[in-house]
C-alpha cells in the first residue's frame, strides 16, 4: 500500500505541466532488467515495445507489453554488446537496425549495426547481419576534447538508409548534432556526413541529443535530449533538419534513453533509473498547421 501510495503521488508530479511544456504521462516503471534500458521501437502488429539495455550487457532484446510485462527475449547470434545504444525500424519490411555506436570516449574503430527481421515466433536466437562504418571526418581516436563529436546514441531510417545524430561532447560545448547517412544494406562503409543542427545551450548534459524517430508517415522527425524534445517539420528529405524546429521542453529533467512514435503524434519516451524512476512515458505532439 506504501508502495503505491507512493507511485500515485510520483505520476501527480509529474503529470502537471505549463502549457509550454510537453506533458509526459507515466505508462509503467521498467522491470529491473531493463533499468539501464537504451533505444525503443513500437511493435504496432503485436502492441508491444522492443528495447535492450546499453554497454556491456549481453546481445539480446527485450519485448515488453503495455504493462511493463517482459514476454519474450531473444539473443542476437554473432553479435556482441560493446555499446548499444539506439534501435530503428523500416515499418514497411519489419526489419529491425539496432545501433552498437556508443563511443563516449571518442575512440572506437568498431562502429556497427546489426540488421536483422522483427523477431517474431518462439525462437530465443536469431541471426543478424552487420553493418560496419566509420566517420570521414575523425583522424583522432580520440580527438581533442573540442573535437569530441563521435559519440551517437540517434538513429532513424528512411528509404533504404539510416540517418545517424551525434551525442556532442566536446569541451567547450558547442552546441551541435551532426547527422551521417549509412547505407542499410550489410557492409562496410565510410559515412556521409549530410547535415548538422544547432542545439544551443552550455550544458551539454541537457542539451546533447540521446534518441530520435520518424513518424510513420515521415514528415515529422523528433530528436531527444534529458531536458526536452525537438521536433521537425516541413522539411524535404533527407535534409529532415532544415525543416521548421519546435522545441518541446519537459517538466522534469532525467536521463531520457529511448522515443519511438507509436502514430504521427504519439509519442513513447523511455528513462534509465539513475536520475528518475525508470519509466516509460507517453506524449503527445501538438497538431501540425
Amino acid at each position: 500500500m506504501v508502495k503505491w501510495l507512493g507511485y500515485a503521488l510520483w505520476i501527480e508530479a509529474v503529470t502537471a505541466f505549463s502549457p509550454q511544456t510537453m506533458g509526459l504521462e507515466p505508462q509503467f516503471l521498467m522491470p529491473p532488467i531493463l533499468e539501464e534500458n537504451s533505444g525503443l521501437v513500437w511493435d504496432s502488429e503485436h502492441q508491444t515495445f522492443w528495447t535492450h539495455n546499453d554497454s556491456g550487457g549481453k546481445p539480446r532484446l527485450f519485448e515488453v507489453d503495455t504493462t511493463g510485462k517482459i514476454v519474450k527475449e531473444v539473443f542476437l547470434k554473432g553479435a556482441s554488446n560493446r555499446d548499444w545504444e539506439e534501435l530503428a525500424l523500416d515499418r514497411e519490411t519489419n526489419t529491425l537496425f539496432v545501433g552498437d555506436f556508443g563511443n563516449n570516449r571518442n575512440k572506437r574503430k568498431d562502429l556497427s549495426i546489426y540488421r536483422l527481421p522483427l523477431p517474431r515466433g518462439k525462437a530465443q536466437e536469431v541471426p543478424c547481419e552487420i553493418i560496419s562504418f566509420r566517420y570521414p571526418n575523425q583522424k583522432d581516436f580520440p580527438p581533442a576534447d573540442r573535437a569530441k563529436e563521435f559519440d551517437m546514441e540517434a538513429m532513424i531510417y528512411w528509404n533504404d538508409s539510416l540517418y545517424l545524430f551525434s551525442k556532442n561532447r566536446t569541451k567547450p560545448y558547442s552546441g551541435y548534432t551532426f547527422m551521417y547517412r549509412v547505407p542499410s544494406a550489410p557492409g562496410e562503409y565510410v559515412a556521409e556526413l549530410v547535415d548538422s543542427f544547432a542545439t544551443g545551450g552550455s550544458y551539454y548534459m541537457t542539451q546533447w541529443i540521446t534518441a530520435a524517430d520518424l513518424s510513420p508517415s515521415g514528415d515529422r522527425l523528433v530528436l531527444l535530449n534529458n531536458g526536452h524534445l525537438w521536433s521537425f517539420s516541413n522539411f524535404t528529405p533527407p535534409y529532415f533538419l532544415r525543416g521548421e524546429a519546435t522545441k518541446h521542453p519537459f517538466e522534469r529533467t532525467t536521463q531520457k534513453e529511448a522515443i519511438t512514435f507509436k502514430d504521427d503524434r504519439t509519442l513513447f519516451i523511455s528513462e534509465e533509473k539513475s536520475s528518475g524512476p525508470g519509466a516509460l512515458y507517453l506524449g503527445i505532439l501538438p497538431e501540425r498547421h
